[in-house]
Parts: structure tokens; C-alpha cells; sequence
């Protein structure tokens, strides 16, 4: 009797009177709504390992700067677990050690560096974000060189439990056979390469067709709405050859489509970037010369796409795209290889990396315009278009041998990935703020609109929440070009 009472009273308890049903759709959905914003504000609850993955570091280190006078700077980029005050007056907050052989002061974080994905993939080259305003957010996107290759998709979506990994493109690199056989051997590199975003016609520069360097095919591709695979660039000039055109040789640039060992195919480019002009910005390496070049694809963005798939796998064997856009060179001065590269927060310049055939790693800074569009000035009052040296690392850390990949956010500070170490520099003052240091040696780096700093290994992705967020560039910059091509 007791028992069928207790099993009564248990069911009234859960049966709702009508003006109350609405509590079960209310509550659930008030939980999901905090713990969202929770999560976005950073609360530590809400940023576990479903979203962040398991710890690798939690120390920033200040490079040569024992009196913490780069303290300030740093915890406007990172979250420290402690003021600079408490570092300077407390010596178990800060400890003195040697990182990259320079004496440095190390700093606990709030928000240390993750490892989000540790599965599932495979000689990751490049990454960039993607802006999406269907969805309100973005998400990022990883290239990777191996087999035929893949375009994986990462986010962690709209809510506390991580989305991940999804693949966003399979045989992203090589289809076709037309170049090379897609081998599906294990070791192969075949895949895709640098990765970008065309933001024509969108008014946010990380929103757009996806770009894609196919190293199987020898080939810089934008994917079309129809599924169509717009061919960009196959060949570009020859840099090994004796003269090498520059940007200022326009009459050379249009001479060398028709005079033969002036121009060559693309081999693998590693790097992609838009500027804010519609030109396309791409790194390639040449292995024959051992020498390394930044190109330009002038109104990358005015180039008519694909009206079919038909007609798109026609494209496969084409020895040259069907427009009229020229393709020079920006940089290739002395330069063995060139790692990584990123708009100023100008957004009138380009960052790149680069190790010079003597060994040093630099990181320049290239001009944009032309002598008809550049006004930018340098101290003397004179304008300037010459690639400008912004940082001899060698000189600082000499036990660098790479170039590495870089990011730059708003305020103009560059993230530079390299050996095991990311690097924040302040390009203006010539220093290095800091060091953090990383499990294995970078392959990308992307700021996120999300307020997470991506750092991609050649199978893992790392990520650390920081205060800063990309550089802002317009997207109003593009002027139609007086002839625009046609693809069909």
C-alpha cells in the first residue's frame, strides 16, 4: 500500500498542470543560452576539454627581458594567471630560465596552449579562416599535402561541445592525373597546398569561394557554387632563369607568355593570400635553383569562373588559364625559401618570412602598390615600393634555420611560428616580447575571429585563447580592371 502510494505521488510530481509546459522547453533552452555565453566570455567551466582539448603548456616566456618590462604587453595579448605587478614583486609567480639560449623570465598563463585535434590528420601545409554569415561565426580550414589530399573543416560551433573535425573536400590536390599520377602511397604529396578565401563581392575579407593550391594537378584553383574548378595559375615566371622578371619589367611580363624559358609551372605553393586590391598573393619554391619567390596574380578576383562541370574537367588539361591577367614577381631577391606570410595591420603591405641564400632568416616587409597606386611614405618624405627588412632573427636567435609561418593582429604585432616556438614580435621596435613554446615544429599559424590564436603541427592542431583579434581590411578596395577575362 505504501509502495503504490510512493509510485502516486511520484507521478503527480511529474505531471505538469497546462500553464506550466512551457517550463520544458524555457529551462533547457535558458541553460543552453548561458553556458553559451559563458563559454564565448571565456569561463573556464565552459572551455574544458570538449572545446579545448588537452593542455600542452601553460607558460608564456618574456625573451631576454628579466625586468619584465615587456610584462604589460604581453598580458594585452594573452591571460595571465597573474598582474605583471605580482611578477615583479613575487619570485615564485615569475622564474628565470633559458629559452632558445637568451636568459628569460617565465610567465604562468590564465589560458594556456591546447592540443584540439590529435587524430586524423596527415602532413597539414597550410590553414586559414573562413567567415561565415549564415551561421553568424566561422570556422577553420586545414590543407593537407598527403595522398591526394583533404580540406578539413574545424569549429567548435555554437555552443560548449566542439563540433571538430569535419571534411570539408576530398582530393583536394589531385584528381585528374593530367599533371601527375595521384598516388595513394604512403609518404606521397600529392595533396593541396596554401589555402585562401576570394572575398569578391562579399563584404567580409575572409568570406568567399575557397582557393586552393592543387600540387597534383600544378595548379591554383577557386571552387565555384556549380562544383566547377576555376583554373587561376598553372604557370608563373621563371625566377631560376637568368633574368627574372620584376614587377617593374611590365613589358618583359607580357613578352615571357610567348618566349619560351621564361615561364614555368607551378611547383608547390605553400602559402596563399588576397589583398585587399583583388590581386593574389602566392609563395612557390623551385628546387632546381633552390631558390624561393612571392608572386602576384594581378585581378585575381575579376577572373570569370567555370560555367560547368563539363567544362571544369576540360580544365585538367590545360597548359594555361583563359584570361589575360598578369602574373609578376614581387620577391625573390636572394632568397632561398620563404615560410609564411600576412597583411600588415596597414593592410597596404605584406609581411613575409624568409631565409636569404647566406642563411639568415629575415622577416621583410613588402609594399602592395604600384608607382600609379602606392602612397604610403616612408621617414623622408618619399614614397616607397622597395621590400624593407624588418627583423634579422638569425641575429637574435641564431640557432633558427627555418623561416616559419606568421599572423598579425590588429594592433600590428606578429605571431611568428617557428621551431617549436611561437614567437610575438613587435616589428616596429625590432624585438621580441616573447616566447611560448610548442610541442613539435609548426607548419600554419591563423588568428580566429573566434578569440583563439590556431597553430597547425604536421598532424595536430593546437589552439590558445588570446585578447586579440585579426586585422581588419576592407573590402571596397577592388577596382574593376579595364579588360576582364572570360572563362568558358
Amino acid at each position: 500500500m505504501a509502495a503504490s502510494s510512493l509510485v502516486t505521488r511520484f507521478r503527480q510530481a511529474l505531471t505538469l498542470s497546462p500553464s506550466s509546459v512551457w517550463l520544458v522547453v524555457f529551462v533547457p533552452a535558458l541553460v543552453y543560452f548561458i553556458s553559451t555565453r559563458l563559454q564565448q566570455a571565456g569561463f573556464w567551466l565552459f572551455s574544458g576539454s570538449a572545446a579545448l582539448g588537452d593542455m600542452v603548456t601553460s607558460d608564456v616566456v618574456t625573451a631576454a627581458d628579466t625586468a619584465l618590462t615587456n610584462c604589460p604587453v604581453l598580458a594585452s595579448v594573452f591571460y595571465m594567471a597573474a598582474s605583471c605587478a605580482s611578477a615583479v614583486t613575487t619570485p615564485t609567480v615569475a622564474t628565470t630560465e633559458s629559452v632558445l639560449g637568451v636568459t628569460a623570465v617565465s610567465l604562468p598563463l590564465k589560458h594556456g596552449l591546447h592540443a584540439v585535434q590529435e587524430k586524423g590528420l596527415a602532413d597539414i601545409v597550410a590553414s586559414t579562416w573562413r567567415h561565415d554569415d549564415e551561421l553568424g561565426r566561422g570556422y577553420l580550414l586545414l590543407s593537407q599535402a598527403a595522398a591526394a589530399g583533404r580540406i578539413w573543416r574545424w569549429e567548435v560551433g555554437g555552443g560548449p561541445i566542439a563540433i571538430g573535425r569535419t571534411l570539408a573536400l576530398d582530393e583536394s590536390g589531385c584528381r585528374s592525373e593530367h599533371f601527375t599520377p595521384c598516388q595513394q602511397l604512403v609518404g606521397s604529396r600529392t595533396g593541396s597546398g596554401g589555402i585562401a578565401i576570394d572575398f569578391h563581392g562579399n563584404g567580409h575579407i575572409q568570406q568567399g569561394s575557397l582557393v586552393v593550391a592543387e600540387w597534383g594537378e600544378g595548379r591554383i584553383v577557386r571552387l565555384e557554387e556549380n562544383g566547377a574548378r576555376t583554373p587561376l595559375l598553372l604557370e608563373v615566371p621563371n625566377v631560376c632563369a637568368t633574368t627574372a622578371v620584376t614587377p617593374s619589367n611590365s613589358t618583359a611580363q607580357k613578352a615571357s607568355k610567348e618566349s619560351p624559358g621564361t615561364n614555368r609551372r607551378l611547383e608547390q605553393p605553400t602559402s596563399l593570400l588576397y589583398t585587399p586590391f583583388g590581386d593574389l598573393l602566392v609563395i612557390d619554391s623551385f628546387k632546381d635553383c633552390n631558390q624561393a619567390a612571392l608572386l602576384r596574380l594581378r585581378n585575381a578576383v575579376h577572373v570569370q569562373p567555370l560555367a560547368s562541370l563539363p567544362v571544369s574537367r576540360q580544365a585538367h588539361g590545360w597548359m594555361a588559364p583563359q584570361h589575360d591577367f598578369d602574373t609578376d614577381v614581387l620577391f625573390a631577391d636572394n632568397v632561398q625559401q620563404l615560410g609564411g606570410m600576412a597583411l600588415t595591420n596597414a593592410w597596404t603591405s605584406v609581411y613575409v618570412t624568409a631565409k636569404k641564400q647566406d642563411g639568415d632568416i629575415v622577416l621583410m616587409r613588402i609594399p602592395l602598390g604600384t608607382e600609379d597606386d602606392y602612397d604610403e611614405e616612408d621617414g623622408s618624405g618619399k614614397a616607397t615600393r622597395e621590400p624593407e627588412l624588418v627583423m634579422n632573427l638569425s641575429k637574435k636567435l641564431p640557432s633558427i634555420k627555418e623561416p616559419g609561418s606568421i599572423a598579425v593582429d590588429h594592433h600590428g604585432r606578429v605571431f611568428w611560428a617557428v621551431e617549436e616556438s611561437l614567437l610575438v614580435v613587435d616589428p616596429v621596435q625590432d624585438r621580441i616580447l616573447g616566447t611560448l613554446s610548442l610541442p613539435t615544429e609548426p607548419t600554419s599559424v591563423t588568428l580566429g575571429e573566434d578569440g583563439f590564436l590556431y597553430i597547425s603541427t604536421h598532424d595536430t592542431l593546437l589552439r590558445i585563447r588570446i585578447r586579440e583579434g585579426p586585422v581588419k581590411v576592407p573590402t571596397n578596395m577592388v577596382v574593376r580592371p579595364t579588360t576582364v577575362s572570360s572563362s568558358s
